[in-house]
């Protein structure tokens, strides 16, 4: 049996070693070494070049992506490598090159897969095994990679690639944040990667895209990465990364291109098969509708501010709102609904966009700031459940990095909900869950938009306000005269908003020569369109299997309540189809027995940290601040927002914290100096009111901690002592007396003004209690959290 060997270090470091360098590398980037048992000095990570060649013809790309591993220890490797996929893709084939050696890789169930490896490594043979993780993440591992071993094992998948306004969008992820795990309670297999610390990948990274249309291409252009282009013609063009991009792995690349005339027209795809015929057929809406025709409507924006949307996510997100705010009509409603650990919003109910509310909510997003979880289906949770009857068609907007784990959890509260509101998602980030985002879209019958720096929020806000303001095509319905057709994915028939096309995948018997009618409403009207089909109809489109097998598969997993029914059938038609899925993997083994000794250490391959401004330089604290736990820098203690050294005057004091892991409960536990312990309580929330003068508590120093099951906070200590301006407002401290807002607002400032920090916040939260809609209390609440220091 092989034995694994585990790693000296459990975190891979980056250490410059100049003298290793050969003279021909002119990479900045230090390398990055381990240390493994029995090998010599240290060595350079197994990973060294990440491969994307990408084939788009129209609207459908077909991709390669090419790992490739090097042993350069005089140890045999197994290498776990856990990295991103685009969450449209089906993943239908694996290959593994050893030398001029190439090996197939076999669709199993997945426990299958996992017995074929495992027996194969343990012969001593070369093995690569690629699983589904979450429906955008996935993991390789590759057995017995011998000393001076180069093993290449390809990927291969097919994407449909949607359009909005004419404008298409190709995504290739290339790495993956941390994602909180709260709400999840182990209903989804959590993502576990490893990171190194840097602003670069640790292995090369390679992009070409080659873009042939039946239409003239007019444009193509990225805004995360730098490109060369060659023209060969009008219909065909060549991307390839630039160079100076070659360790660019820490942020998603994203391609975008433009047809001319804005979009293909309707159609129709078509592929016969051996024992089954498929199609695509594209609905394109029409594009314009008298301003009469179109409802008033209702804007609820649901804003992401948990840990995780620190720093650059969130002040991209605040533009964003800005930018979505100034596109709000007078006769419009809308709400800001920010959430984290819990919610709140900034209206009790939704208001007409007034400039004077406008204003209200601008102030009111400029003051808020990042912590705690992301518990966002509680948050969809909350706005459902406050959501009144009206005449008003009702949109929300999701603004979020969308790290979470609990995905279906979100969309099975959107999709029970669908009646009330449609749902648009704006992912932030260089980094975005693109599954999450996704989903909560196609889960809302809405759109999602994709902002990876605040100079494009403008751009995508414009893109959602002409979206939702251009004509709906409703109430569709399709008549395929005597076409024999059936298995249609999506299961229900959407409405359609603006430029985005509709596709439906389906199959059909025989052949598909009668046309086919699309009926619905635009506005008021009555709408029909006719598909033609004809003789030059190309009957050879290999992907529609592919791509009518990844939607079936989509719709079981958003709409299926059986689980045990729903797990059968994506087996079977994984294995049929020849697909990746949560219960079918590849394995591929090779024939030689190349491990000969009993031994094989083991190694994780890390991925580069999300390349997000104020968001790397303290990446251990990021991660903890959502709730996730961080294994790229380790243990990290319960974080509470007050400074260490505290001196606090009212008889109420507002504690909070964030931990690095979902804690059911927490144990607050004051003492005072002579370690004689004054209160010991359970809290269930991640704040409590320390009301001194129901402990009892005589003035002088105190000190407190909070602790879960696994960590604790560090000591704070404060010294309670009633002296100065607190003591002509201690009246105000009461959370059961409302005040004036006048006199809040005076009482706030004074304190501020005196520096007296927590309690000036203590009485602005209080205030804000009586008082959510205000926004001068937001702005001096703000200035407060922007001085105040945490332990």
């Amino acid at each position: 049996m092989t034995r694994l060997i585990p790693l000296l270090f459990a975190a891979l470091i980056p250490i410059a070693l100049s003298a290793q360098k050969k003279a021909t590398n002119s990479r900045s980037i230090p390398y990055f070494e381990c240390h493994v048992p029995e090998h010599s000095g240290v060595s350079q990570l197994p990973l060294k070049d990440y491969s994307v060649e990408a084939k788009i013809a129209g609207t459908i790309a077909d991709v390669n992506l090419k790992q490739t591993f090097v042993n350069s220890f005089n140890t045999p490797l197994e290498v776990t490598y856990v990295f991103p996929g685009s969450a449209n893709s089906a993943v239908n084939g694996l290959t593994m090159k050893i030398g001029e050696r190439v090996v197939i890789a076999e669709i199993q169930e997945k426990f299958k897969a996992r017995e074929t490896y495992s027996e194969a490594v343990e012969e001593g043979k070369r093995a690569s095994l690629l699983e589904q993780v979450r429906l955008n993440v996935f993991q390789m591992t590759v057995g017995n990679i011998m000393p001076n071993d180069t093993i290449e094992v390809s990927v291969q998948y097919t994407e449909y690639i949607e359009s909005i306004a004419g404008q298409y969008q190709f995504i290739i992820p290339t790495t993956i944040g941390e994602r909180y795990a709260g709400e999840n309670n182990g209903e989804q297999q959590s993502v576990r990667p490893s990171y190194v610390v840097s602003n670069e990948s640790p292995y090369a990274l390679n992009i070409s895209v080659d873009i042939a249309s039946p239409v003239p291409i007019v444009e193509a252009k990225s805004n995360t990465h730098k490109i060369d282009m060659t023209v060969e013609d009008s219909f065909h063009w060549l991307t390839k990364l630039n160079d100076t991009e070659r360790y660019a792995a820490n942020r998603d690349f994203i391609l975008e291109y433009r047809l001319r005339g804005e979009s293909l027209a309707s159609g129709i795809l078509l592929h016969e098969g051996e024992s089954e015929n498929f199609f695509m057929l594209q609905i394109q809406p029409p594009k314009y509708v008298s301003k009469a025709a179109i409802p008033p409507r209702e804007y609820l924006f649901v804003v992401d501010v948990s840990g995780s949307m620190s720093g650059f996510p969130l002040k991209t997100a605040k533009e964003l709102m800005s930018d979505l705010l100034e596109d709000l009509k007078p006769n419009d409603l809308f709400n800001i609904l920010p959430f984290a650990g819990a919610s709140t919003k900034l209206f009790r109910n939704s208001q007409l966009a007034t400039p004077a509310n406008i204003n209200k909510a601008e102030r009111f997003m400029r003051s808020r700031i990042s912590g705690g979880g992301t518990n966002m289906a509680s948050a969809f949770r909350d706005v459902y459940q406050s959501m009144p009857e009206t005449p008003f068609s009702r949109s929300i907007i999701l603004i979020t990095d969308g790290h979470i784990e609990a995905e279906q959890k979100v969309f099975q509260e959107i999709r029970e909900n669908l009646y009330k509101a449609n749902v648009f998602a704006f992912g932030i980030g260089s980094s975005v869950n693109h599954y999450l985002i996704k989903g909560v879209a196609r889960a809302g019958m809405g759109e999602e938009y994709i902002v990876t720096h605040p100079d494009i929020a403008r751009a995508k806000a414009t893109q959602l306000a002409n979206y939702i303001k251009r004509p709906a095509l409703t109430n569709i319905t399709i008549d395929f005269k005597s076409n024999s057709v059936y298995d249609f994915s999506p299961i229900s028939i959407p409405d359609v908003l603006s430029d985005r096309p509709l596709t439906i995948y389906g199959k059909y018997e025989g052949k598909m020569q009668d046309e086919i009618i699309i009926h619905g409403s635009t506005g008021s009207k009555p709408y029909q369109e006719v598909i033609k089909i004809s003789s030059d109809n190309n009957q050879a489109n290999p992907a529609l299997p592919y791509l009518w097998a990844r939607n079936k598969i989509q719709d079981l997993t958003d709409y299926s309540n059986n689980r045990s029914d729903c797990k059968h059938e994506i087996t079977s038609i994984g294995l049929k189809y020849h697909l990746l899925t949560r219960y079918t993997s590849f394995v591929a083994v090779d024939t030689e027995v190349a491990n000969i000794s009993p031994q094989m250490a083991s190694i994780k391959q890390p991925l580069a940290i999300p390349d997000n401004p104020g968001y790397n330089n303290n990446y251990s604290s990021r991660m903890n601040a959502t709730g996730a736990v961080s294994r790229a820098t380790g243990h990290s203690n319960i974080r509470v927002f007050l400074p260490q050294q505290t001196e606090v005057s009212g008889p109420l004091t507002l504690l909070r914290w964030e931990n690095t892991e979902v804690a059911p409960k927490y144990t607050l536990r004051i003492e005072n100096i002579f370690n004689e312990e004054i209160l010991r309580k359970e809290v269930f929330e991640d704040f409590y009111w320390i009301n001194f003068e129901e402990l009892n508590a005589p003035m002088g120093y105190y000190l407190i901690k909070v602790l879960s099951d696994t960590e604790q906070s560090s000591e704070i200590g404060i010294k309670y002592e009633a002296v100065g301006a607190a003591m002509e407002y201690q009246h105000l401290f009461d959370l059961n007396s409302r005040f004036s807002l006048n006199e809040y607002i005076l009482a706030i400032q004074d304190l501020y003004n005196q520096q007296m920090m927590p309690d000036a916040l203590t009485l602005a939260e209080i205030a804000i209690v009586y008082y959510p809609d205000n926004p001068e209390i937001d702005e001096i609440r703000e200035m407060i959290w922007a001085e105040i220091k945490y332990n």
